[in-house]
This record gives C-alpha cells, sequence and structure tokens, in this order.
C-alpha cells in the first residue's frame, strides 16, 4: 500500500513545540546514494517519483534487499528510533523525495490520523512480508540439516 502521494508529496511548514519545521523535496540521480547503511541521519524520505534500491551489507557482501517506488517511504526506523541507518538506499532512476524531519513527522502525525494509520499499515506488511521470508529461510536451512544427519546416520 502506498501513500495518497498527492497530498502528502507537497512541502508544507509547521509550527510546532519546538519552532517552525520545513518539509523539502530532494532530487536524486541514478546510481546516486540516498542514504548509507550507518549513516546517523534522522529524515524519512516518501518517493514522489523515480525508483529506489535497498541493499544491506550481509556476511560482507551488499545484499539487495528489495526495491522502492512511488509512494513508499523509507528511513523511518531512524528517524523514529534515533539509530544509525540499518540499509543503504540508492535511486535507480532519478528520483523525487519528499524529506521529512521529526518535528515535522510529528506534527503531520497530529493534523493528519490517516498518514500514521497508512505508516502504520506498510510497516505492518513490512513484518509480514519479513517473517514469512525468515520462514522460508529457516525451512531451507532445517532441510539442509536434516539431509546432513540422513547422511551421518547411513555412514
Amino acid at each position: 500500500m502506498a501513500f495518497n502521494i498527492k497530498e502528502f508529496w507537497r512541502p508544507k511548514e509547521f509550527w510546532g513545540v519546538d519552532g517552525k519545521y520545513k518539509e523539502l523535496t530532494q532530487t536524486y540521480g541514478a546510481g546516486e546514494v540516498i542514504l548509507r547503511e550507518g549513516d546517523t541521519s534522522k529524515e524519512m524520505y516518501i518517493i514522489h517519483e523515480g525508483e529506489v534500491r535497498v541493499t544491506k551489507m550481509i556476511a560482507g557482501k551488499e545484499t539487495v534487499l528489495g526495491t522502492m517506488g512511488r509512494g513508499d517511504f523509507f528511513g523511518e526506523m531512524s528517524l523514529l528510533e534515533s539509530e544509525a541507518r540499518t540499509a543503504t538506499i540508492v535511486a535507480i532512476k532519478p528520483t523525487k523525495c519528499l524529506v521529512i524531519q521529526a518535528g515535522g513527522l510529528l506534527v503531520r502525525l497530529r493534523r493528519d490520523p490517516t498518514f500514521a494509520f497508512e505508516m502504520l499499515q506498510k510497516m505492518s506488511a513490512r513484518i509480514r512480508n519479513m517473517t514469512e521470508k525468515l520462514g522460508e529461510v529457516l525451512t531451507d536451512r532445517q532441510k539442509s540439516d536434516l539431509a546432513k544427519v540422513e547422511k551421518l546416520t547411513l555412514d
């Protein structure tokens, strides 16, 4: 499920408790790194146009986790948890994103609860997808382990 991008992509200025928050749009060229795994930046991005690839270093090898397009968002984990980025995001083709700071996200969530609900739905779908993938990996590993045990018992 993607956000209703027509409504959300437009940058806005908000007055929050801590002062004024201004959202901005940023354009990235094909091949340009938007976020790098381990970075400590705290912005969230909503893709207005374009497509990005999500990668993560696993066992010293860059692994593609997936792609995202118009209406998808990324960077929310670092924004919400103040932790380092967990993946690298690279523009596959020219990509335009709405960039949201932490204070601006809180104001948006207060002003439009549907924004929060759509975020939660998308995050829930991501967790469900990862759970299914984990189940597949564990099943394959269990099959492999069973084959090794059977081989040992036959020898």
